[in-house]
């Protein structure tokens, strides 16, 4: 469930950039190329350099949960922020934390496969699929109803996974 939710966040934002920049900002498409451009430079930097760095000092657990809720927050934040600059910084942050995401919570699954790798791996790649037509079909039908709303939806998915994943942790920790 935590992959599809986070799947769907993804595919919100990434199906949702480029029409909201064109139509929306009536910005130039060098424009939109130079967004999609930074978004991936700081999506490299981040798994580069960071990612290294982060999985020696904290756990994938803490890690996870916590990228998931500053991910969500900053989505939304960006999405309902009248300043473009508050925005522009609150999408970086977006970009840099949900950058992290999936490359943790792969690690954390291929981990917890041990004997059935594969078959694990098969059905992370369903829900991941599911996540991905859902985020394009879902936003595609929002954005005429409210052309932010994409990215708010994608950040209530990441908030949602967030919650799912500290309650399975505190239910583990519990047992």
């Amino acid at each position: 469930i935590v992959m599809t939710l986070i799947t769907i966040t993804t595919t919100s934002y990434s199906s949702t950039i480029n029409y909201y920049v064109e139509s929306v900002l009536n910005m130039p498409t060098t424009v939109n190329g130079a967004v999609m451009a930074v978004g991936g430079i700081v999506a490299l930097i981040m798994n580069v350099f960071i990612n290294p760095y982060i999985g020696k000092k904290f756990s994938e657990n803490k890690s996870i949960i916590t990228l998931l809720f500053v991910a969500g927050l900053s989505i939304i934040i960006a999405s309902l922020s009248k300043n473009i600059i508050l925005a522009l910084v609150f999408l970086l942050l977006f970009i840099a934390s949900s950058s992290l995401v999936m490359p943790i919570q792969q690690s954390i699954v291929s981990k917890l496969a041990k004997d059935n790798y594969g078959e694990v791996m098969g059905i992370q790649g369903s829900f991941k699929a599911i996540g991905m037509v859902t985020g394009s079909l879902v936003s595609g039908f929002i954005f005429d109803y409210g052309n932010k709303l994409p990215f708010i939806l994608g950040g209530i998915c990441c908030i949602v996974a967030f919650i799912l994943l500290v309650s399975s942790n505190k239910r583990i920790n519990n047992n």
